[in-house]
């Protein structure tokens, strides 16, 4: 059972945005973040930058930049799903957009998601596309979505709703595409409840399930989103053991949240199994 902690109601004449960035001894990365959000075509939104204690002089740079958008919020260290959860509770928004801080967008983002929800309003999430950026270099490699073909409605060109739940892509192939890509219409949150605060990576991924298990998604076929690619990603960052435990939580968590098929339960059950076995066979060398 969920705890429906967004009790707003929203209009889709007044699409006020929120812009969620979680961030953690980001200092040297955020402020291109922050500008790319400032500097978007579309300005009715929100910007939530939720600090999970940082240690470094992040809050500096951050109230460094002037802008009444702008909210800083701080929380003593508890992850990245605290974090996310700690700027759903205080924003005010239709719709949340995730932007992580060291990754950062084009001026054209908000307004297409904006656009997007507003042809299909009954749409529960939707991403654009990103390009990959490794540190030091210019943007080059594209990383989209290229998985098997799904039947989809296109009403405009590039704006594209899946006509199934696509829960089975997710499931079998993993995240469709980065947080920053994202946009979640809020009474989704209200539906499948918060971040998973046990999770220490991939919290993403486990609310994507989530979602795609009850709504549709839909895709924007533009590049806005640039990933930084570099060694302080936190999903490159655990070690084995760790990756594999929080991965049976997260597969257990789907379990209990997610409106299963025989099918789906045994291919979670099978992954849990041999994560098991693996978890024992490290301990054991």
């Amino acid at each position: 059972m969920f705890i429906n902690i967004f009790n707003f109601v929203f209009k889709m004449d007044s699409p006020l945005v929120s812009v969620i960035i979680p961030t953690y001894n980001r200092a040297g990365l955020i402020l291109k973040a922050i500008r790319s959000v400032l500097c978007q075509d579309y300005t009715d939104f929100e910007l939530l930058i939720c600090d999970d204690g940082s240690t470094d002089n992040t809050e500096d740079v951050v109230r460094s930049v002037k802008d009444k958008r702008i909210k800083y919020l701080r929380q003593e260290n508890k992850g990245c799903a605290a974090a996310r959860n700690l700027g759903l509770k205080n924003s005010n928004g239709w719709l949340i957009a995730h932007l992580d801080s060291d990754d950062y967008w084009l001026p054209g983002h908000l307004s297409a998601l904006v656009e997007f929800f507003n042809i299909y309003p009954k749409a529960g999430m939707a991403f654009t596309q990103k390009e990959l950026v490794y540190l030091g270099c210019e943007p080059g490699e594209k990383k989209n979505y290229k998985k098997r073909d799904i039947p989809y409605e296109e009403k405009k060109e590039g704006f594209r709703l899946f006509k199934e739940l696509i829960f089975d892509e997710y499931l079998f192939h993993g995240d469709l595409n980065a947080p920053s890509c994202s946009a979640v219409r809020r009474e989704v949150y209200n539906d499948v409840g918060s971040y998973n605060k046990e999770l220490i990576c991939n919290q993403d991924y486990d609310m994507h399930l989530r979602i795609s298990n009850r709504y549709k998604i839909g895709v924007i076929k533009k590049d806005t989103v640039y990933y930084l690619v570099h060694p302080g990603r936190i999903s490159g960052n655990v070690k084995k053991e760790k990756y594999l435990k929080n991965r049976i939580k997260l597969y257990k968590n789907i379990m209990d949240k997610c409106r299963l098929s025989d099918i789906q339960t045994e291919y979670i059950r099978n992954i849990i199994s041999e994560d098991e076995k693996e978890i024992q066979h490290i301990a054991s060398s």
